[in-house]
């Protein structure tokens, strides 16, 4: 099984909305979610060939430079192919 990591990933992050880190009673930002390692490990993901990787990557970069180039950039039809080509990794 093989987990395929992009650079590019933590700088979506950094683009997400805020409402997906809600704050919580002290006033810190968290996750709606807490991803544990027994949980990953039990993920089948097929392994990506190189043209999954490098479809997935550049439809990332292309939604960096989007919003790089202007934040509030409609991005959503890109991140709806990226998310049916990792469903299909998952799948």
């Amino acid at each position: 099984m093989a987990i395929a990591t992009f650079s590019s990933y933590s700088a979506l992050l950094i683009q997400a909305p805020q409402s997906l880190f809600p704050v919580d009673e002290s006033g810190k930002r968290r996750s709606l979610a807490e991803v544990k390692k027994e949980h990953v490990e039990k993920l089948v993901v097929k392994k990506a060939t190189l043209e999954q990787i490098t479809g997935i990557s550049k439809r990332v970069e292309k939604i960096l430079a989007a919003k790089k180039e202007n934040p509030s950039s409609n991005t959503n039809a890109l991140e709806q192919e990226i998310d049916q080509q990792v469903y299909a990794l998952t799948a």
